[in-house]
C-alpha cells in the first residue's frame, strides 16, 4: 500500500516537470523553425 502510493506520488511529481519539459522542447522547436 505505501510503495503504491510513493509511485503514485513519484507520477504526480513528475508530470509537471514531463510537461514544463515538452513546453520548453516546442519553444525551443518554434524559435529554430522561425
Amino acid at each position: 500500500m505505501f510503495r503504491r502510493n510513493l509511485i503514485t506520488s513519484a507520477i504526480l511529481l513528475m508530470a509537471p516537470l514531463a510537461f514544463s519539459a515538452q513546453s520548453l522542447a516546442e519553444s525551443l522547436t518554434v524559435e529554430q523553425r522561425l
